[in-house]
């Protein structure tokens, strides 16, 4: 690789650069921007869907009782709080890193695992109760640990398109706009299509098939 003598006044001690690294300082055309933003519009979708609707499925249509469904979500989220940082250290060791980098295989990867795993926790057997609680911790955690391996690559994507600070500035207001985006459309759009449906039980999950294939189109947009 080029290497180029810096001569920067503030450095007169012979330090050098590479072509490499004043690469990671260009400025980024507002297309990336756009498109790293629609990364959290398609994952906000997912996010959001959890947040807003699992609740009321799994006590209205699920028969769980309240008391139980928070149980699994502040289990759950104990269980995230570990997990994420082990998911951002593996992602970090990967040895074997091709054309596409170090983090856009494993978000590409986990965005369709996600999407599946999402339609799955707005899906429920015929189980007597103490199975639909089972079945609610497993899908929701295996939920969360997928969530991790998409969302931690996704926000360190930014640290190696530019090192600009005013760049990255920009991409974290273009995240912004798509999370909010995904918020604005999910809170709207949502119970309408399980209306829709007729039968909320197959309400809830059409409509997560429907913000699924949104998922996986948008955020690749932006990856």
């Amino acid at each position: 690789m080029q290497e180029i003598i810096n001569t920067s006044p503030h450095k007169d001690n012979g330090s050098k650069i590479t072509t490499n690294q004043i690469e990671h300082f260009k400025k980024l055309s507002w297309r990336e921007k756009i498109c790293y933003g629609f990364g959290d519009f398609g994952n906000g979708f997912m996010f959001d869907l959890g947040q807003a609707y699992l609740t009321k499925y799994w006590i209205d249509i699920c028969t769980i009782p309240a008391a139980a469904v928070a149980g699994i979500f502040a289990f759950t989220k104990i269980f995230d709080a570990f997990m994420d940082p082990i998911a951002g250290s593996l992602i970090d060791r990967r040895k074997n890193i091709g054309r596409r980098g170090k983090f856009r295989p494993v978000m590409m990867i986990s965005s369709i695992v996600l999407a599946l795993l999402t339609i799955v926790t707005f899906t429920m057997p015929d189980l007597s109760l103490s199975g639909k609680i089972l079945f609610a911790y497993v899908a929701y955690m295996a939920w969360g640990l997928v969530y991790s391996f998409t969302n931690i690559p996704y926000g360190s994507l930014a640290s190696v398109m530019t090192r600009d600070i005013s760049e990255r500035s920009q991409l974290a207001t273009t995240r912004q706009a798509g999370s909010i985006g995904a918020q604005l459309i999910t809170g709207m759009a949502f119970v309408p299509i399980v209306i829709a449906s007729g039968d909320p039980r197959h309400g809830f999950f059409v409509a997560a098939i429907f913000w699924c294939k949104n998922l996986y189109y948008r955020f690749n947009m932006g990856v």
